[in-house]
C-alpha cells in the first residue's frame, strides 16, 4: 500500500499492529489468504479514516506470497482499483 502522505505512528498503533498480526496468523490456519485479506481491509479502512489515502484510488501489489495475497484480494473484494503481483507461489 502506498500512502499519499507520511506520518509517525504512536506506541498504541504499534501495539495494535502487533495484535492484528497475531489475529491474521490465526485466521490463516487452514484458510490461507483470509487473514491476509482482513489485514489489508482493516488497514485500508484505517488509512482512509485518517485521510492518508483516497478510497477511490487504492491498490495493492506484492511479490511471492504477497502476490498470492494480492490475487486473493482481487477475487474477494471490489474495493481495490489496481492490483499487481509477481512471482506468486505455486503448487508445482
Amino acid at each position: 500500500m502506498f500512502a499519499t502522505r507520511a506520518r509517525d505512528y504512536s506506541a498504541a498503533e504499534a501495539i495494535a499492529a502487533r495484535w492484528l498480526w497475531r489475529e491474521v496468523q490465526i485466521l490463516n490456519v487452514r484458510n490461507l489468504g483470509v487473514g491476509d485479506y482482513w489485514d489489508v481491509y482493516l488497514r485500508r479502512r484505517y488509512l482512509i479514516a485518517q485521510g492518508i489515502v483516497d478510497r477511490d484510488r487504492f491498490g495493492a501489489m506484492g511479490w511471492s506470497r504477497a502476490a498470492n495475497i494480492s490475487a486473493f484480494i482481487t477475487c474477494s473484494s471490489d474495493r481495490l482499483q489496481a492490483v499487481s503481483g509477481g512471482a506468486g507461489i505455486s503448487d508445482g
